[in-house]
């Protein structure tokens, strides 16, 4: 090279350096704080920029450029120390060096996250693909990149404070592509702009329609453990491991912008993120987020989702145990009613689906609208006949009357009178109502609950008998607690399908389901009413579990022709030849006699639209109900072909 050339290239250089020194001097002189993200990261750019330039000076054209090495390297080092120095007194006026001071990172540390944001933002020169070209970038001597390349580590604080994650964990470290927390560069890209915490509702029912994105989360998550073979891999478990702590991040701001709220109140108490991240899960199934039936609400779908890492689930589980905090302190619970199984068996545990309990559903103030009741729920009778619609036998009407002056005298009997303290179970008022078919077992629920100003819940045991394992005592539970919940009298109409005699059953199942039934009517703190025509087939140990037992007899002659005068409607047009007299000699039920009226009322306007109705439609009526009576020996008719 020509000594001309070789000239202009030192002068430039020795311009550029000139001109560099009198940056640094002029920044020495006014240390003041950064007055924003862009210049903190622009200050960090040149130094990164002046570092290259020292580790490889053979860029500079060729030219060896050692003459002025020590004095490159004396305004990097007085730059860098003075970056450090400003991003301290940046606390209060730049929110990336507020987050540096509040994690109390150091130097290297600080410097990592400059060059993080600046590759993510696509401010620097070349791609940055992986912590090996982090280390280059760096441009420290190798002691130092050893220390740095710790600080990238799981086991370092950026990893530990959520501020860096790795992409693929599978990868030796120095080859895994390292990632930005959203948050910090969210902070680069909005300045010193506000930008308001949280989720940024204004009420907590809205709170609650906004995580339905974080329940989304958790029920990918779990995906990742139960799902198909492409959905097992640790960068995806990973990854969404990141984004659920994230939001749960967000929603931590929130609350603490709110602390009068009832879920920030709770969060107080439930200090643990792994239990946090339980509740949330179960408080998602709670405000219907997802498929109840989903593995999520399983203890083995709940100690996934909370683990940070796949393979500590094991771990996890401990978390549902009976000595465990969420349970210990009545905010969680299985939901299959099968506390017993709880202790320290973690493998039941796997398999038990959890809920919230009453307890966590009052603590959260939600009400019908939000949460458990926003679906109507079919089993939930308004009742309309009262008990002077009914006409019972003086024995059955007594043990009747006897049973509401119980429940409405409730508080004082358990209360006042302290029976509620000598009796931790066992506190409500079951009945039995047996009798055959049509003696007024069903209507005489129904004026009960109408007595007590409270629906009926009727038991459909159609709906409540499950295909799979564990699924019916799911729904056994579910139906008393839904009659707790709205304060019903829960009605099981042949009570003798669900709680039959156990030494009868030929499978185990059908042991365990009987089982649940009676632990749960012990439990029951309200009016239950079982109803059945086979009294000697059910389970010998409900026997003491009945508070009140009634006999509905057939109806003698006097209360049948009670009956056929109450269900003789005002404005039916009757004839003047109706004997009662001839009709209540007739041996029927309540139920019977009910048919027969709508029979000959039916015959009656055929014939007529105006009516009557005559005695000898009602004969004609009692004739058909007798022939089709199933238990009377006339209707039991050869089938087969006629010859």
């Amino acid at each position: 090279m020509g000594k001309s050339r070789q000239g202009n290239l030192f002068d430039a250089l020795e311009s550029w350096n000139s001109q560099l020194a009198t940056g640094v001097k002029m920044l020495q002189k006014d240390k003041t704080p950064f007055s924003s993200s862009d210049e903190m990261l622009e200050v960090a750019h040149e130094i990164l920029t002046i570092r290259g330039k020292i580790e490889n000076p053979s860029r500079q054209d060729g030219e060896n450029i050692d003459s002025i090495l020590p004095e490159l390297k004396d305004q990097e080092k007085e730059l860098t120390n003075l970056w450090h120095s400003r991003i301290k007194l940046s606390v209060n006026t730049v929110k990336l060096c507020k987050t540096i001071k509040k994690h109390k990172l150091n130097n290297l540390e600080s410097e990592v996250i400059a060059i993080c944001i600046l590759n993510a933002l696509g401010l620097w020169d070349n791609r940055i693909s992986d912590i090996s070209q982090i280390l280059s970038t760096l441009a420290i001597p190798t002691s130092q990149k050893l220390m740095a390349l710790r600080y990238m580590s799981e086991n370092g604080r950026l990893y530990k404070e959520d501020l860096i994650y790795y992409d693929d964990v599978d990868e030796k470290l120095s080859d895994r592509t390292l990632i930005i927390a959203p948050e910090l560069i969210d902070m680069a890209l909005n300045g010193n702009n506000s930008v308001p915490p949280g989720f940024g509702v204004t009420s907590e029912a809205a709170l609650y329609d906004e995580l339905e994105k974080l329940s989304n989360i958790m029920l990918e998550k779990t995906d990742t453990h139960y799902g198909g073979y492409a959905r097992h891999s640790k960068q995806e478990f990973e990854r969404l491991s990141r984004k659920l702590k994230s939001l749960i991040r967000k929603l931590d701001e929130t609350l603490t912008l709110r602390p009068k709220w009832h879920l920030s109140k709770l969060r107080l108490d439930i200090k643990d993120y792994c239990d946090w991240v339980i509740f949330l899960a179960l408080l998602g199934k709670s405000l219907e987020h997802g498929d109840e039936d989903s593995n999520l609400y399983k203890g083995r779908g709940l100690s996934t989702c909370a683990s940070q890492t796949k393979g500590k689930r094991k771990e996890m589980v401990k978390r549902l145990m009976s000595n465990a905090p969420l349970v210990k302190n009545n905010l969680v619970a299985p939901c299959n009613g099968s506390d017993f199984l709880l202790g320290n068996n973690t493998n039941s545990s796997m398999e038990t689906e959890f809920e919230l309990t009453d307890n966590a559903i009052t603590l959260l103030g939600i009400d019908d609208q939000v949460c458990l009741g926003k679906k109507t729920d079919t089993r939930l009778k308004t009742p309309q006949i009262s008990l002077s619609n009914i006409v019972l036998p003086p024995e059955t009407a007594e043990a009747v009357n006897l049973a509401i002056v119980q429940s409405k005298g409730r508080k004082t009997l358990m209360s006042d009178w302290g029976l509620g303290e000598t009796f931790s179970y066992g506190k409500g008022l079951t009945m039995l109502f047996n009798g055959s078919p049509g003696t007024g077992k069903t209507a005489t629920a129904e004026a009960i609950a109408h007595e007590l100003k409270r629906p009926l819940l009727v038991a459909d045991y159609s709906k409540i008998q499950g295909c799979y394992v564990g699924q019916t005592e799911k729904n056994i539970v579910s139906t008393f607690r839904a009659a707790q919940k709205h304060n019903a009298v829960l009605f099981w109409d042949e009570a003798d399908a669900m709680f039959f005699d156990r030494d009868s059953a030929s499978q185990n199942w059908e042991v365990r389901d009987v089982n649940v039934l009676l632990q749960e009517i012990e439990r029951f703190e309200g009016v239950c009413i079982l109803a059945t025509n086979r009294k000697g087939t059910m389970d010998k140990a409900l026997e003491r579990r009945i508070a009140v037992k009634v006999e509905f007899p057939r109806p003698d002659k006097a209360i049948r022709n009670k009956l056929w005068r109450k269900l003789l409607p005002k404005k039916l047009p009757l004839s003047k030849d109706i004997d009662f007299d001839n009709l209540s000699s007739f041996d029927m039920s309540g139920g019977e006699i009910k048919n027969v009226v709508l029979n000959a009322s039916r015959f009656a306007f055929v014939r007529s639209v105006t009516g009557p109705v005559t005695m000898a439609d009602f004969l004609k009526a009692i004739d058909l109900e007798n022939d089709g009576n199933w238990s009377s020996k006339k209707s039991m008719k050869t089938i087969g072909f006629v010859n």
